[in-house]
């Protein structure tokens, strides 16, 4: 199995699939005749994810070998503090962009008119 950066080929391959869907998504949110295919572009980046997750990674030559080797019974509690974790930051980063940097600001209202006379 080859490293690449001194991770496996296909964590390498999903890294990149994420960074250029991000890029599509922004570059197709500032145009505007592009704007629904933002959703395309996560619904097929997703959808490979998913294939990419299921796909066998070895295939099974059928010896029917069975070795022994350490499980570790905390894999799923760890793997889903992880998914809340990463699902909380997601969620108070959008939060925040709605709610304090895409806020409006107003200019004060003035409280007296000078009048002009000529």
């Amino acid at each position: 199995m080859g490293l690449v950066l001194g991770i496996g080929s296909g964590l390498f391959a999903l890294i990149i699939l994420w960074i250029v869907g991000l890029i599509l998504c922004v570059v197709f949110s500032r145009v505007s005749s592009l704007r629904n295919g933002v959703v395309g572009v996560g619904i097929l980046v997703i959808g490979v994810t998913v294939i990419l997750i299921f796909y066998p990674r070895e295939s099974d030559d059928g010896s029917g070998k069975t070795s022994k080797q350490p499980v570790d019974n905390l894999s799923v509690l760890r793997t889903t503090i992880f998914v809340f974790a990463c699902l909380f930051a997601v969620v108070s980063m959008v939060l925040m962009l709605v709610f304090h940097w895409m806020e409006p600001q107003y200019a004060p209202a003035l409280l007296a008119r000078k009048k002009y006379t000529f």
